[in-house]
């Protein structure tokens, strides 16, 4: 069975709809109340159950993109706010030892904020790559978030890995060994000039889309509704019902 996502993909939403659901399902409907309930009654044949599903799933990804910029843009900012050279020469904790050299507060705080960082990057990667196929626009944003591959060995000096798919692990012992031996380096590669700013550029780009990521089922593809549920329509069906099950064997 398609997925919803596949249903929303421009060339193919109506061929999906038809192959999934079998025409019947939304030619049966001619709803007519004017309910919150039935976002869909003013238009033959899309106000039922699939239809719903589909208004669901939108408000669902609606709200999972939202948390997870929101995340990434509160992490970017603390990771901007953190002065490495005060960090750098903050006075070690008074247990530690030569042998065992503790991280100050400072130092601790420092690689908290970096790797909360990494782990709201990294979700906001793993959110554009699982819904990347549902439009162009949002293969568009897969690629910008995974753009910290471009940079990945610089990173890597600094104690930030950086995977094929641009996700981010933090080299704890090795971040720290940087940001006491050069911090310039790791606020150029880190702070509001480096990554942090970059995400917070991505994630500029990816609100101003927002609207756009996932098109509604009546403005998802140019096909009219109504067409599919008036006299002739059940004709065309059966062919986009084959070319569904065509393309379903390829996406």
């Amino acid at each position: 069975m398609a997925t919803v996502w596949a249903m929303a993909r421009m060339n193919y939403m109506m061929m999906n709809l038809t192959q999934s659901a079998g025409f019947s399902r939304y030619a049966s409907s001619r709803g007519t109340s004017t309910s919150p309930d039935s976002p869909y009654s003013g238009y033959s044949g899309l106000n039922t159950g699939l239809a719903r599903e589909y208004a669901a799933t939108s408000k669902a990804f609606d709200t999972e993109f939202t948390s997870t910029m929101n995340a990434l843009k509160a992490s970017s900012d603390k990771l901007k706010k953190l002065d490495f050279d005060a960090v750098a020469t903050a006075p070690a904790k008074e247990t530690a030892t030569e042998e065992t050299p503790e991280r100050s507060e400072a130092m601790e705080v420092a690689v908290a904020v970096v790797g909360e960082f990494a782990k709201d990057y990294n979700a906001a990667i793993d959110f554009f790559q699982k819904n990347a196929h549902g439009s162009n626009r949002m293969t568009n944003l897969a690629g910008r978030f995974a753009d910290t591959a471009y940079r990945a060995r610089a990173f890597t000096k600094i104690g930030v890995n950086v995977d094929a798919a641009g996700k981010l692990k933090v080299d704890e012992e090795r971040l720290t060994t940087a940001i006491r031996e050069d911090p310039g380096q790791v606020e150029n590669l880190l702070g509001k000039g480096g990554l942090a700013g970059k995400a917070d550029t991505h994630i500029a780009t990816a609100q101003a889309q927002q609207s756009r990521l996932f098109s509604s089922i009546l403005s998802a593809g140019s096909l009219s509704f109504g067409g599919y549920s008036s006299r002739g329509g059940l004709s065309g069906a059966s062919s986009f019902s084959q070319w569904g099950n065509l393309l379903n064997y390829y996406i």
